[in-house]
């Protein structure tokens, strides 16, 4: 992969709390009206996704299986792996 852009923080702010800026930043320099957000587990909190959610941002959000969350596993377990398409899991 090649970044298309970089910003630099205070070196005390978490990467959490700069994504959401950088993405809508991103968004206007490009003219951009809808985008999907590709990111990897550390984005993998109800907090984060909320924040991504409630800019109406759509995500992807990539985490290892043995690594899902407890209610997730549970679903796993009694439904199986396979997923369609748009499929929501509500937590």
């Amino acid at each position: 992969m090649v970044p298309l852009e970089i910003g630099c923080f205070e070196g005390n702010k978490a990467e959490t709390a700069t994504n959401v800026p950088i993405i809508n930043q991103f968004q206007s320099r490009h003219g951009l009206a809808d985008m999907v957000v590709v990111a990897d587990a550390g984005m993998l909190s109800a907090d984060n996704l909320r924040e991504l959610d409630e800019a109406n941002l759509r995500f992807i959000v990539g985490s290892r299986m043995t690594k899902a969350p407890n209610d997730l596993d549970s679903h796993l377990r009694w439904h199986g792996d396979a997923f369609t398409d748009a499929q929501l899991i509500d937590r």
